[in-house]
Formats: structure tokens, C-alpha cells, sequence
């Protein structure tokens, strides 16, 4: 799943049930998917969108499986009422949200960077082990591209931002898009005292 501590590899040589020899050699490197991440706003106890976004170079045909892996205390929605939308990637079967999201790809899938965003409903503070997972499968579930155990972004305490609506008057890949983003503070916010990585703007 993830680069080794200690990657070397010992081959031994038995005869008649007995070790006649043996040698260690260096392992291979392990390549992860490159460029993939999650990307949500911090909103503790909130609902928001999530997009996911990776780059893959391995090609998929006659489709396949994405799975998104996270802490158990996020909880996901393949609704698109609350954020979910396939934006590039092959038509989308099913989605599946009942631990963290499943969707099963119609479509071949070429080699490129591809993202979808789908809903999230925050829980109230960073869990200590805040790594996600996106894995791409064939359609014999074989794993053929993956991003193991990334850290995804924490919970900002004291920022309390009522759900932002997003809206893009496109998804098509290479068209131009004009993206509105809304959004309620619930609480007054002092623009000269930073929250975390956040600074309120008045």
C-alpha cells in the first residue's frame, strides 16, 4: 500500500528440505497516483462539498470501480442535492455511500486527471488518524492505480460557516466556467484575530 521502512528482499534456495543458500537484494519502489488529494471546507459538525482529484496513468476499459477511503467519522452523500456530481469522469453507474463512496465506473477511462465532488458532513474535530485513500479498480475489482493513507485537511475549531452553496454554469472538460460560491457566518468573526490557517475579511 505505501513505501516500506526496511524495503530489501531475501531469496533463499532449498534442497530436499534443506536451505542451501540464500542472497538479500534492494526492492522496488512503490508509485503512488500522482497529484491525488481531497479538498473540503473545515467547518466543524457541518455539512459541505468535497471534491476529490487525482491524476492517473493507467487507462481503464470497459470501465471499473473508484473508491474514496476515509476516517470513520466522516459520513459521505452520492445525493446531488447535497454535492455530488461526476464532472470528468466516465459515466457513473452507481455511487455507493455507506463507507466512504463506491462508484462504479460505465465508461473506458483514459490516462489524465480526473474529479468529482460529492457531500460531507464534517465531524466536530481533526480524529487523530485523518488519511484518506483513493483506489481505482478494473472491473474485476484488481487494483490498478492507487494514493494510500494522505492526510486530508483538518477541522478548523472556531470557524462556523452555515453550508456555502457552489454553483458552475458548466462541467465540461476545457469549457469555461463561472463558479459562484455563497456562504453565512454564523457567528461574528473578528477580522484581526486568525483561526488557524483561516482570517476572517471584513
Amino acid at each position: 500500500q505505501e513505501q516500506a521502512g526496511l524495503n530489501t528482499w531475501l531469496v533463499e534456495a532449498i534442497a530436499g528440505g534443506k536451505s542451501v543458500g540464500w542472497s538479500e537484494a534492494a526492492g522496488f519502489q512503490i508509485t503512488q497516483m500522482d497529484q491525488a488529494r481531497v479538498i473540503f471546507g473545515g467547518t466543524p459538525a457541518m455539512q459541505a462539498h468535497v471534491a476529490v482529484i487525482f491524476r492517473t496513468t493507467q487507462g481503464l476499459f470497459g470501465g471499473g470501480v473508484l473508491q474514496l477511503s476515509s476516517p470513520e467519522v466522516f459520513k459521505f452523500s452520492c445525493r446531488e442535492t447535497e454535492g455530488f456530481s461526476s464532472l470528468s469522469l466516465p459515466t457513473v453507474q452507481n455511487c455507493d455511500d455507506t463507507d466512504g463512496i463506491l462508484l462504479v465506473l460505465n465508461d473506458t477511462m483514459a490516462p489524465g486527471e480526473y474529479c468529482f465532488t460529492a457531500g460531507v458532513t464534517n465531524p466536530g474535530f481533526t480524529p487523530a488518524d485523518n488519511r484518506f485513500s483513493i483506489i481505482l479498480m478494473d472491473g474485476n475489482r484488481k487494483v490498478v492505480d492507487a494514493k494510500m493513507k494522505f492526510e486530508g485537511p483538518r477541522i478548523v475549531q472556531g470557524l462556523y460557516l452555515r453550508p456555502l452553496i457552489l454553483a458552475f454554469s458548466s462541467t465540461m472538460p476545457l469549457d469555461q466556467a463561472e463558479i459562484q460560491v455563497t456562504l453565512w457566518v454564523q457567528a461574528n468573526l473578528d477580522p484581526l484575530s486568525a483561526l488557524g490557517p483561516v482570517r476572517s475579511l471584513q
